[in-house]
């Protein structure tokens, strides 16, 4: 058996590295958490919005007859580095604040998942439940319906061990054999009791706001800093949609590049989503709330392209 925690990690703790450290609050519920991550979009086009102001109000700002053409020029550099500054900060400060919260949904969601028993009769325990889950596999049950009908953690701690390493073996991606972990982990939740399953559907959610999230506040800190422009904002959301529909629809947050995308698409598919077998309760709620996460609203638009007057594009 290899270690506790499989050699591919559980899929939050690969997310999490990307955005420490982090300093979440603790006591702050989780609904708050998650609002903060709702709310992000709106926040960050609010910023973009005033930082464009500011930088219109700066180009249309009457001549002052008392400065030559380089005095105007040196009055509109610093006034438009201070923006830029303020605007970068603002972007940075935003961008915290929802990395703190989705790490400490993901944690938390981490901390209410048993851990595997240690020792041997951990291992012991681990080892019979995967002999027992070879015989199944063996005799036509897919890995869905084996993780599915599993109902107490040894069998789904030795599934999390194993599972990813036999599927990558048969050309499952990396990616998609990591991606495996979330459906066992849903149902670890689920077996665990209320609290867990709770935590983890919260997680599930962030999972898709912080994928959005990635591609906007890349355009946002190239466009406060000065070295984007505010065009990208439309590419942005594109970008973003699919990353949120990605996560929800059961992708990773990868992006390297694949021999066959579709190919790896479809075992992942076939191995894992593809199962006769009704889904979990647990699992029926996360993906309505995944669903529920993509088609929220983030920011009012009135033009799939751009705002009111039509001049640039909204998040």
């Amino acid at each position: 058996m290899t270690s506790p925690r499989g050699p591919w990690g559980r899929s939050w703790g690969r997310r999490l590295s990307a955005i420490q450290p982090y300093t979440p609050a603790e006591s702050a519920p989780t609904d708050q958490h998650l609002e903060t991550l709702r709310q992000a979009p709106t926040q960050l086009q609010d910023i973009l919005n005033q930082h464009r102001e500011a930088l219109a109000a700066v180009h249309n700002a009457p001549d002052d007859p008392h400065l030559t053409d380089d005095g105007k020029q040196a009055r509109n550099t610093a006034q438009i580095q201070q923006i830029q500054a303020r605007s970068s900060q603002a972007v940075a400060d935003l961008e915290d604040a929802t990395g703190s919260a989705y790490g400490a949904l993901q944690q938390r969601s981490l901390d209410a998942l048993p851990e595997p028993t240690p020792g041997v009769e951990g291992m012991l325990a681990r080892q019979a439940a995967w002999s027992r889950v070879q015989t199944l596999l063996s005799s036509g049950m897919t890995p869905q319906q084996v993780i599915d009908e599993a109902d107490d953690p040894d069998t789904l701690h030795a599934l999390a061990e194993e599972l990813p390493t036999v599927l990558r073996a048969k050309g499952l991606h990396p990616d998609d054999a990591r991606a495996v972990l979330d459906t066992i982990d849903d149902r670890l939740a689920e077996v665990t009791g209320e609290d867990a399953a709770s935590a983890r559907l919260a997680a599930r959610e962030a999972d898709v706001h912080q994928a959005g999230l990635e591609p906007l506040f890349s355009h946002a800190r190239g466009e406060a800093a000065g070295t984007g422009h505010r065009g990208g904002a439309l590419g942005a959301t594109v970008a973003a949609e699919l990353a949120r529909a990605q996560i929800a629809a059961g992708g990773s947050l990868a992006t390297d590049e694949r021999p066959d995308a579709s190919k790896g698409r479809q075992g992942l598919d076939s191995a894992i989503r593809a199962a006769s077998s009704p889904p979990t309760a647990l699992r029926h709620a996360i993906n309505d709330q995944m669903r529920r996460a993509v088609k929220r609203p983030h920011a009012p638009t009135d033009q799939a392209n751009g705002d009111a007057r039509g001049q640039h594009p909204q998040y």
